[in-house]
Formats: C-alpha cells, structure tokens, sequence
C-alpha cells in the first residue's frame, strides 16, 4: 500500500487495495478469482501466500465490527475458501494495510486506527498467532495525524515501518515522511522524519541488504509534486538522496521492487496536463541513476502502484486506467509485465464496469501472481482475490478478464540531489484494547480453471552443517485446484522429524544424510529428496586485498586441497591454496571486475567433504 494513494483512498472508500497483474494467453490450470462480499461493503488492502499453499489477505470492512469501518483479514486455503475471517477495531475508523506470516504460524499485522492512540489516527500493529487471536498490539503517534502502514522485514526479527506525520490542524503541505523501527516486540527501536518547506510523504519501503529503500513524492501545492528516493542504513541514516523530476510535468515514484538479476526498478506516474497520465518504469543501479526508464500508455489515464519481481528475471506491474475523461468512475485493474530490459510480454485489464482498482501485487509459492483489491458491482466495492500463473493466463469462465493495449514511450525523467531535512521522531508509543471479533462475510465464487488437485512444492536446504549445530530448513507448497491446506512431513535420515513448513534440526555426529520432504493435500501428495554433509566447515577469519595484480587472501582453518570458491552463483577456479590456512584469489583486473570497488560480494567456500562457509565482503 502506498501513502498519497492509500491516505485519498481510505477517506473516499479506501483506495488503497491490493490487486493483481494478468495477462491473457490459454487457459492455465491454477487460477480462480473470489469475491468477499458482506451487506456493506468491504475491500482488501493486501494479500500474501502462506507456506502451507493458502492466502491472507487484510483490508477493511463495513459489514461487521465494532465501528464506523474495521480492520479485516481473511485467511483462505489454497483456492480461496474460507478457513477463517476476523474483523479488528473500535469505535471509529480501522484498517489493515499489510499482513506479514511469522516462521512461528503466527502474523504480524500492520495498520491504522482512529479508534485509540495519541492524535487523530495513529500508526497500529498487532502480533497475532495462527487463528488471528491478538498476542499484543501497540500504537503510535503524536497528537496530529500520523500513518505507517508501509512496512518491511528488518531482517534481526523486527520490522521497519514508514508513512508520514502531520502536525495537529495541519494538511498535506506540513507533512514530513516518518519512518521508525520496532523490534520483535513491537517497541520503538529509532524513529526518524524526512521534510522541508513543501509536503513529503511514503510511498514504499524496501529491505535492500544492510539497508532500506524510501520512495515517495514531494508536492508544493495540490498540482505540482515531484518524486524522490532515499537510501537508509540499518539505524535510519541517510545514505543517499534523489530526486525525480519530470520537468514541464508532474512525476510520483510510487514504489520499487527488487529484480531475481540483481538491482530493481522503481514504478510510478507522469501527470502531463489535461488530465492525461502514463504509467512508468525505470530501472536504477545501486545510488538511484537510471540504467533504462520508459512510459506506458494506452487510449486512458493509467496509473502503475506497485510492482513485484519474478523468477525470470522480469517484472509485473500493477495499477489501473480509465477512460478520461468521458468515465472517470469507469477504472479496471491494469497488468502489464515487462522483462529485465523493460520489454513487454503481456498485459491485461480486468474489471467489469465499477471503480476496480489496485496498487499491489505479490508473488504466489508456484512462482504465480496474487491480486487482492476491490471490484465495485453496483456502485458498492466488495474485497477480490484473483490467483494467476507467471503467464498472465487466466481461465476463460472469468468474464471480467480482457486484452490491454498499451505501447511504450520515452520518458525523460531527471535524477538530481536532494536535501531533504533529517530529525529524530518524537512520536509516542501505546497500548491500545481494539478486539478481535469472528465475521461472517461470505465468499462468493467468480472463476477458476478446471482440473484435479495436484501438489507441487520447493525446498531450501542447507548443503551442509556442523556436528551438534542447528540445521534450518524450509518449504513452500502449491496446490492447485485443492481446498486443503498442506501439510507437511519432514524425515531427516537420522531418525528425526518435523511437522513444521520451516524446522530446524541438529545432527549429533557427522556424516552424509539423506532428508526426505512430503507436502500433502486433499490426499495429493509432493515429495522431495536430498542430501547434507554433516562436516566441520571452513572457517574464514579475514579476507584483504592485496597489490598489482589484483589479488585477494582468504586466512582461516580448515581452508583444504580441492577447495572450490564461488563469487555469487559464479564459481572462481583461478586459486591457489598454500595452507589449510591460506588462500589466494588470482585473475587481476578479470577479479577486479567481479568484485568492483565499494561493492559488497557473497563468497561461498567449499570444501571436498562437503563442509562450506559463505562470507559477504567488499574493499
């Protein structure tokens, strides 16, 4: 969810939702599409796979609660049946704009209230466990109105959120970006605000390694913004800062998403007068220039929120378009997917006539795509699921489903400094006694492709581990066309077991083992198998660079002959082992290509019996 659009959205009907990309290409076995309708109406803010190969999705509602509207989430199995649903508020306005599954079953949810807190609508965030049951919940903010529904994994168990704050009696112009840290606990770690003399506010927050990327925009009045970028480290220091400027024309930069390549796009909206806007992308390299950037449009007013990475290297991109201005209440969703270089592979619009829109997407277990947002019927919005595969493809039984037509065009967005103002944030935490209560919205079935239920799953397993140390393992499965969630099976071959999608086992001595993983549902079954070497690993205790040629020495223990080094995914075969204590990395200026200055490399050292270390490092 993203801060303009969700802060106009959620006073006029919420328009923040999240909804998904399509194409349309043949039927493909997987996807199906559900409507959340209860007697007012209700929408989905976001939606995100679950190991077991079902769905959540949160987003507000209407139809049941304690309020004027109330936060609600949806847990659904893997072809979007109900498992449960629970709405979440008080007396006034609450909602859910992000639902994040923890390794434990349980969900760290993220929204706002007006209900509780410190000022007009306050920052929320309730740790739930696997049934929705409230474990705590906190507050926070000042006596203004204060959002941070943006937020991201901090990688260390806590989560960074973002938003913005403004001061009581303020407007939009007096808005600074805020972004604070809480810790597994929900407790302020760092706060920090970003402004200036015109208005800022989120957009999005990405985790990008040790630190957080910050997109947003900046506007002097109602029509004239400009969007922007910020880079933090781990304790909210600003790294870098850009602006995005798009000239005789406004720009927002609504989100970024990294790319499984390496490096990530960042997806907004040129406003070029008269009404008429375009959709637009643009790949950045590491401080924020552009490496390509380009316009997408069609006979409408297209609008690009969110966008997610694929396994292949390209991108979805989501938003919506209608046609302006003879039908400015006409919107449907727009998906369009690109590749790494920006070209297009399909594109879709889906809706059917109402205000249908979307500004998130995410990524399904089977490498699919998830939308979850609203499709209005009869003037009233009612919360959507639609569940795709990475084609686009999506069955024909789904009327709403119809072909795009956008082209691409040149953008001339700038890149320039910017000096946006840093200070501490001094908003305040709180406890807050919203409840959880049991909904009966029910579901109302739209689609889905024909077929038997089958069960396709992915594991990530350690190559090896050390005697008596703890081993972590992980699984995700992908029913299709099933009800039932899956459950799984691990056997680690040396006697031990699991029932956990990501378990943790400690081997008593060493060896080879053989672990075995079976994902079950509906009585369909997957099952993977593989090997750990259970071996003392090498250890590395430093690596420096040394002179012409360019050479790098990897000191430790346990370094043997045969060792095999890999820089990323790429293994380097040019080495030189002296002693189980010393290693050297040759190739000159080739070497100092793969590991350029100032960049920071994953180096992966393997040893013959299967014992291997990886270890970032930079110069």
């Amino acid at each position: 969810m993203h801060g303009f659009g969700f802060r106009i959205g959620v006073l006029l009907y919420a328009l923040a939702l999240t909804v998904l990309g399509f194409g349309l290409a043949a039927e493909a076995q997987g996807s199906w599409s559900s409507l959340y309708s209860g007697s007012a109406m209700e929408a989905f803010n976001g939606a995100v796979a679950t190991a077991d190969g079902g769905y959540i999705a949160c987003g507000w509602t209407y139809s049941s609660g304690a309020g004027s509207y109330d936060g609600l989430l949806i847990r659904t199995g893997p072809s979007g049946n109900v498992l449960w649903q629970r709405t979440y508020g008080g007396p006034g306005g609450d909602g859910i704009s992000k639902i994040f599954p923890l390794e434990d079953g349980g969900y760290l949810a993220v929204g706002y209230t007006d209900s509780f807190g410190a000022g007009q609508q306050d920052a929320w965030v309730l740790r739930l466990d696997g049934a929705g049951s409230i474990l705590w919940q906190r507050t926070y903010g000042g006596p203004g109105d204060d959002w941070g529904g943006l937020c991201t994994p901090a990688g260390d168990g806590g989560f960074v959120l973002a938003g913005y704050t403004e001061p009581s009696g303020g407007g939009q112009e007096q808005q600074d970006v805020w972004v604070f840290k809480i810790d597994a606990d929900g407790h302020v770690v760092w706060q920090k605000t970003f402004g200036s003399s015109a208005g800022e506010c989120a957009n999005d927050i990405l985790r990008m390694g040790d630190g957080f990327l910050i997109p947003g925009q900046s506007w002097v009045n109602q029509d004239s913004y400009f969007g922007w970028l910020i880079k933090l480290d781990a304790s909210g220091s600003v790294l870098w800062q850009r602006r995005y400027d798009g000239g005789s024309f406004d720009f927002t930069l609504n989100g970024v998403t990294p790319l499984a390549t390496g490096g990530f796009v960042g997806i907004g909206v040129t406003y070029e007068g008269g009404g008429s806007s375009n959709g637009w992308v643009g790949r950045l390299d590491d401080s924020g220039a552009f490496v390509w950037q380009k316009t997408l449009r069609t006979e409408k007013a297209d609008y690009f929120y969110d966008a997610v990475g694929m396994p292949d290297g390209g991108c979805v991109l989501a938003g919506f378009n209608y046609p302006y201005p003879s039908e400015p209440n006409n919107a449907d969703v727009w998906a369009v997917k690109v590749d790494g270089s920006g070209n297009l592979l399909w594109q879709g619009n889906f809706g059917q006539g109402g205000w249908d829109i979307t500004d998130n997407v995410s990524l399904t277990n089977d490498g699919g795509v998830l939308a979850a947002g609203r499709l209005a019927i009869g003037g009233t919005p009612h919360a959507w699921l639609i569940k795709t595969p990475a084609d686009g493809a999506i069955d024909s039984s789904c009327t709403f489903a119809a072909m795009a037509a956008a082209t691409f065009g040149t953008a001339s967005v700038t890149v320039s400094d910017l000096n946006l103002a840093t200070a501490d944030g001094i908003v305040l935490e709180g406890n807050t006694s919203i409840v959880a209560a049991d909904s009966s919205i029910p579901r109302v079935y739209l689609c889905a492709s024909a077929g038997a239920c089958t069960v396709s799953c992915t594991v990530s397993a350690p190559h090896s581990a050390a005697p008596t140390a703890q081993a972590a393992f992980s699984a995700k499965a992908a029913p299709q066309n099933c009800t039932g969630l899956a459950t799984f099976a691990w056997d680690f071959g040396d006697g031990g077991t699991s029932t956990l999608p990501t378990p943790t086992h400690t081997y008593a001595t060493a060896g080879q083992y053989t672990w075995t993983l079976t994902a079950t549902s509906d009585g369909v079954s997957s099952t993977k198998t593989g090997t750990i070497a259970v071996v003392n690993p090498p250890v590395v205790t430093s690596m420096t660079k040394a002179g012409s040629p360019f050479r790098i020495l990897v000191r430790g223990s346990n370094l043997q002959s045969g060792m095999r080094v890999y820089i990323g995914d790429t293994e380097w075969t040019n080495v030189a082992r002296t002693s189980d204590s010393l290693l050297k990395m040759k190739g000159g200026a080739s070497l100092k290509a793969a590991v350029p200055k100032g960049a920071s490399k994953s180096f992966r050292f393997v040893n013959p019996d299967g014992g291997e270390i990886t270890q970032p490092w930079g110069w």
